[in-house]
């Protein structure tokens, strides 16, 4: 560090000290009742708050002010006293901002019993030394009676001395083996403190210097030598000014030499820490000017050190105000510490990023900092942050190429699956009919790998979401055997399905997902099985959890081809197949089962499977299926039993109106929904402006409306005819009609206004379950 900290003995030089001299005032008795003063120094004057002039010559008594007022009378007790103590020490508090205060009092020398000169220390703070260690009477009592301070009386004329039988055995002598001369304690002092110490002496003498004061070291019986703190003053002059007769006190300071020492060699290693240490350290006071600094932070912010001291934390910190400063030091000064990040100018005009951790000294008034340069880290983070920004977007991207690809895609299927749907029931020789199912089943194919590849994109990019409602899990796993069962007669194998009689009708899951597991897993059971036969078996698992669900097992089991241990271990892959020769004998994009597995992952399920090459494999997962409330359910079931049948329970003449911008979707559209009923009345329309007008005058019973439309789309068209019904009333049911499957788009159809929504590729059968779903007798 750059900055050496006051320590120990900085705090003891500078504690204020002044003395008095005074002699016993005594009464007819005999007995000192007061104290008058023979002479005090300029600094006891300036303690007790009165000019020297004054007090010289007057009763202490009398002159000194409150609460000073104590002194006389514990120092004439001190002085009726009939015992051989030479000294009395007691502390007095002055209210407010007085400080406080030590009295330390001598008796004179035994000729001289009603003289006393007494030492008054002002503590420089709370943590001066003498303050810390004796702020106690009892304590400076136990010190100055227990062999800790020691009094000496020297005559300067003829050299003779007193020294107290406690100044004898702070060295290490017994009462009778020093002389009473002043050269046995000059005799003693350490040869290199000699100098100082007369020096000190001289400028006391002289009358330049109110006190002597000095500290050295003294040799003891032993050999060794013990660090003494001197105090005395002359108190006795001739007329020209000499010295006649000294007084003072030896404190011996060892133990605190010794607490100077181990700060000191503490300070010196912390020098070295934060002087070597990477990381920069630097002070400031409460204000933000900055105190010191280590080489490590003066070269991370390009700076001298005295280039530093001239400026603020301000001045660095260009990206934030002053008010925020100041508060953060107030909260810092509050809350003792804080960490924070911040941005400093540096001295090239460049900026870099720091993480401060700052604490508060109370004693000094202090703000200490250890920081690093973070901004490092803070470009790795603005990076990945670009990266994942540019990552989104490119999932943005992708979703809108998917919705394209989607919409442009199922479109020209719609039509070809839609036309071979009509030309099934038109006139067709048994060779035409061949080549229109060859096309149907072309086209059904290119459509699931369509689907195949849209949904694994839609998983890697987070878009794949379920929509759990209500659902016969029994009538679902009956639609997907069945449509399996005429590939599986063709085969000449088996297809049965085990359907667990404890499970309920109705059960919540995503009907659409839940198929397209089973569709998948349940046609490549078909697809390698020549042999034998494919079974489903459906049964409740496991009691009720805690939260209503109830793990409903799958497991569809074949006769098949099986897999090696490899295989298996490859057959969850994208674009994998169990081996590279099945997609050149059986065909498939290899996507079907990963996409099963993720998709039952979203479920919470995990898809298993046990498989031996030439006897055949079991795929298996558990779902967690919810059981809804019986009284919805019944009351849903009361409502399908009243919808009608075109056959017989249509008693009114179906009105549509049919939006499609597209002539092949729209004439394709009118043929399917003839199809369905063939005195189906058909309005249409080619947008959206189109689909306003008809649905004004022609009051359609059901709406379906494509999304993508010219002038207004979809959804904007929708919008406005929901804006239409609350003034004219009533609600026409609108079936959103789209190409695109992403949850976004379905969920977007339904906040526009609309009831359901008909995905493309279109068919005459789901045509008529939209109707017997949303048109009543």
């Amino acid at each position: 560090m750059r900055e050496t900290p006051n320590n120990r003995a900085n705090k003891l030089s500078a504690t204020e000290i002044g003395f008095s001299y005074h002699t016993g005032v005594r009464d007819a008795r005999g007995l000192m009742t007061d104290l008058e003063f023979i002479d005090v120094d300029p600094s006891f004057a300036r303690l007790v708050g009165v000019e020297r002039d004054r007090i010289v010559g007057c009763r202490a008594r009398a002159i000194l002010p409150q609460p000073f007022q104590a002194a006389p009378d514990w120092l004439t007790a001190f002085a009726n006293e009939e015992s051989d103590r030479r000294f009395r020490s007691s502390w007095i508090e002055v209210p407010g901002e007085g400080g406080t205060f030590l009295i330390l009092t001598c008796r004179g020398a035994p000729d001289r019993t009603d003289h006393f000169f007494s030492f008054l220390f002002k503590a420089a703070d709370e943590k001066s030394l003498l303050y810390t260690l004796e702020k106690r009477e009892e304590r400076w009592r136990y010190a100055l009676e227990g062999g800790e301070v020691g009094v000496w009386d020297v005559n300067d004329e003829t050299g003779e001395a007193y020294y107290s039988p406690i100044w004898k055995s702070m060295l290490g002598y017994e009462d009778h083996e020093i002389g009473n001369r002043n050269e046995d304690w000059e005799s003693r002092i350490h040869p290199e403190d000699r100098e100082s110490v007369f020096l000190e002496i001289r400028e006391e003498r002289a009358q330049r210097s109110p006190i002597s004061k000095h500290e050295h070291r003294l040799r003891c019986k032993d050999g060794s030598y013990k660090w003494i703190l001197s105090l005395g003053k002359s108190i006795e002059r001739a007329p020209d000014g000499r010295s006649l007769r000294s007084v003072g006190v030896h404190i011996d300071i060892g133990e605190r030499k010794r607490i100077e020492e181990s700060l000191k060699q503490r300070e010196q290693e912390l020098r070295v820490i934060l002087e070597t240490t990477k990381d920069g350290f630097y002070t400031t006071d409460k204000n933000g000017q900055f105190l010191s600094a280590n080489e490590a932070f003066l070269h991370m912010v390009g700076y001298t050190l005295k280039e530093l001291l001239a400026l603020r934390f301000a001045d660095l910190s260009a990206f934030q105000t002053e008010e925020e400063i100041n508060a953060r030091n107030q909260r810092i000064e509050t809350n003792g510490f804080e960490v924070f990040e911040t941005r400093l100018r540096l001295k090239n005009k460049k900026s870099a990023f720091f993480e401060i951790s700052a604490s508060f000294l109370t004693h000094s008034q202090k703000i200490i900092c250890f920081c690093r340069d973070t901004t490092e880290r803070h470009t790795m983070e603005e990076q990945l942050r670009l990266a994942k920004q540019q990552a989104e977007e490119a999932n943005q991207a992708k979703t809108r190429f998917l919705s394209t690809m989607s919409h442009e895609l199922r479109n020209p299927l719609n039509s070809i699956l839609g036309f071979t749907e009509l030309l099934f029931d038109s006139s067709l020789t048994q060779e035409q009919r061949k080549f229109t199912q060859y096309i149907s089943s072309s086209s059904r194919l290119l459509l699931d790998i369509i689907g195949e590849v849209l949904d694994i994109s839609k998983i890697e990019a987070g878009k794949m979401d379920l929509a759990p409602l209500p659902n016969d899990l029994r009538k679902v796993c009956a639609e997907i055997v069945q449509l399996n069962l005429l590939r599986a007669k063709e085969k000449g194998i088996e297809l049965r399905m085990k359907f667990d009689e404890r499970l309920p009708e109705s059960m919540v899951f995503d009907a659409l997902r839940l198929r397209q597991v089973l569709m998948n897993l349940i046609g490549n059971a078909v697809k390698f099985t020549s042999v034998g036969g494919v079974s489903l078996r459906v049964a409740l698992k496991d009691p009720k959890r805690q939260d209503g669900k109830q793990f409903v097992q799958f497991e569809i089991e074949d006769s098949g081809i099986g897999m090696t241990e490899e295989a298996r271990r490859r057959v969850f892959s994208e674009y994998e197949q169990a081996d590279s020769t099945i997609s050149r004998q059986y065909g498939g994009t290899g996507l079907g089962l990963s996409i099963s597995k993720r998709i039952l992952n979203l479920m919470e399920a995990s898809l298993q499977v046990k498989s031996i090459p030439g006897v055949g494999s079991v795929f298996s997962f558990a779902i967690p299926l919810i059981i809804p409330e019986d009284r919805p359910k019944k009351e849903a079931d009361a409502k399908a039993s009243k919808k009608p049948t075109f056959e017989s329970d249509l008693k009114k003449k179906i009105h549509v109106l049919l939006v499609e911008d597209e002539p092949v979707n729209l004439f394709l559209a009118k043929k399917l929904l003839e199809k369905v009923s063939p005195d189906i009345g058909i309005d249409q329309a080619t947008n959206g402006e189109e689909a306003l007008e008809n649905f004004l005058r022609a009051q359609p019973d059901i709406i379906f409306m494509d999304i993508h439309l010219p002038i207004l789309d979809g959804y904007q068209t929708t919008a406005k005819i929901r804006h239409f019904e609350e003034t004219i009333g009533g609600r026409v049911p609108i079936i959103g009609v789209t190409a695109i499957t992403g949850k976004q788009q379905i969920e977007e159809c339904y906040s526009s206004g609309m009831d359901d929504v008909l995905l493309k590729p279109l068919s005459a059968v789901a045509f008529e379950e939209v109707l017997r779903k949303w048109i009543h007798p």
